[in-house]
């Protein structure tokens, strides 16, 4: 591969097929999305919440951070990582906040305050597949809940975003 060109495609399957391996497909996340933004559209189509999780993953930016956070948790899976770093990854010590920080700074930030907030609520209040992630302890999901939080809560604010109907006659 030259050295000017960025494995976008490469970056993008590397974390879907990762997510995928945890168990967590795209369409877990895009129902998601969509089923939090319904309270806000009632109109909105599942389909308007893939296209959004699509538009997602095509920010370079969040790819990394979902990239590195993901790939993370592997290596501490296999019990690789520098102690006392494993311990601390390997346990999801309280204190650690690199995961959140990835998923809501390397991540939801890119799509602002809606986007970034949901975020903190969605890793606070887990449900469905996040809650799933968090309560197997048979595997490292330090990041993965946070990433899986992030994702959802950056195709919410994407479909926010691009809800001009909620914006009334401003003309």
């Amino acid at each position: 591969m030259a050295k000017d060109l960025y494995p976008d495609h490469d970056l993008r399957e590397y974390v879907i097929r990762t997510l995928a391996s945890k168990g967590v497909l795209m369409k877990d996340i895009a129902m998601a999305a969509w089923k939090g933004q319904q309270r806000f559209n009632k109109d909105l189509e599942f389909i308007n919440a893939a296209v959004a999780l699509n538009a997602v993953l095509d920010k370079r930016e969040a790819l990394n951070s979902c990239a590195i956070a993901l790939a993370l948790d592997e290596v501490a899976g296999k019990g690789l990582l520098p102690q006392p770093l494993q311990y601390i990854v390997e346990n999801d010590l309280p204190q650690y906040g690199v995961d959140e920080v990835l998923a809501l700074h390397g991540m939801a930030g890119i799509y602002g305050t809606v986007a970034l907030m949901q975020t903190g609520y969605l890793d606070l209040n887990k449900s469905g597949v996040t809650k799933k992630l968090d309560e197997d302890v048979a595997n490292v999901n330090t990041h993965i809940d946070d990433v899986v939080s992030a994702l959802i809560a950056m195709t919410e604010a994407k479909l926010m975003h691009d809800n001009v109907s909620d914006l009334g006659d401003v003309g």
